[in-house]
């Protein structure tokens, strides 16, 4: 993926310019000089410091994301507009229904919006899934860089006779909850508040609910299932992890920088070092285990 950035007077902006009509993405704590420029995207993970070459050409500096650096120069070129078809995303008109969402979580009071799909002409008690997100902020439809996976699965699903819902992450979309001061429970317990929500309606009492966790979110429906034990029928987990999640770490920070194009000897060193750290979290004291 090539990443471009744009500035415009204080602001910055990352650019992916395969992404039609949803390619700008503002950039955080901004630092601005005559010669240098530090900036954040929260949404990627990254961050970036460098210096404006003399010629004012380029912007030459360190760009970071989960504990690797490497360089990156930044020059001028004419744009290109690339138009990429994606005939995945549903379009209008829909032979379905939508309704917003929003209800409380009762263990912590934060509040939780989505989007509950149906189908229009359905007879009798179709089922509902409750989709569920991997790690990191996703708004509902799983939006990342033009892709909405959970909005495909949410129109695939409602065609086929079988609802579902998608709420917003906390900290995305309309929650106002931090999704940095949350942790598994308090994921999980979004989820089983869901479940809750639809138990409780009329309408919905004889209904199989379903659970669908992609990534680290089928550990979240894991915890969920296990607090309401008996009000879930099925559970599917799409990528989820099958080992312990110092293993999937550890394995991850050995294939990340392969990815990168680093070499070896640099990926078994990375995952070594999250291994170390992993082991000593988990030999702490107070360490408590979910």
């Amino acid at each position: 993926m090539d990443l471009e950035v744009f500035t415009d007077k204080k602001e910055v902006f990352i650019i992916n310019p395969e992404i039609p009509g949803a390619n700008k993405f503002s950039c955080d704590d901004i630092v601005m000089s005559p010669t240098t420029l530090a900036f954040t995207w929260k949404m990627g993970g990254l961050q970036f410091k460098g210096n404006y070459a003399e010629a004012g050409d380029s912007l030459y500096g360190k760009m970071s994301q989960s504990g690797l650096n490497w360089d990156v120069v930044f020059t001028r070129n004419l744009a290109v507009k690339k138009v990429i078809l994606r005939p995945q995303e549903p379009k209008v008109p829909f032979p379905y229904k939508t309704e917003e969402i929003s209800f409380q979580n009762k263990q912590d009071g934060t509040q939780i919006f989505g989007t509950f799909t149906y189908p229009a002409n359905a007879k009798g008690t179709f089922p509902i899934v409750i989709l569920v997100s991997g790690s990191g902020p996703q708004d509902r439809d799983c939006n990342l860089l033009g892709h909405k996976s959970f909005l495909v699965i949410a129109d695939y699903l409602a065609r086929n006779g079988i609802a579902s819902f998608r709420f917003d992450d906390r900290g995305t979309g309309q929650s106002q909850a931090d999704f940095a001061k949350a942790g598994v429970t308090d994921f999980a317990s979004d989820v089983w508040s869901s479940i809750d929500y639809f138990k409780a309606q009329k309408t919905f009492k004889k209904n199989p609910i379903g659970l669908i966790g992609h990534s680290e979110g089928g550990m979240h429906i894991l915890l969920a299932e296990s607090k309401r034990r008996g009000k879930v029928d099925f559970m599917i987990f799409l990528a989820s992890i099958a080992t312990t999640g110092r293993q999937v770490l550890v394995q991850q920070q050995y294939e990340i920088p392969l990815k990168s194009g680093m070499g070896d000897s640099i990926a078994r060193w990375n995952s070594s070092v999250y291994d170390g750290a992993a082991h000593r979290v988990l030999n702490e004291s107070d360490y408590i285990a979910f």
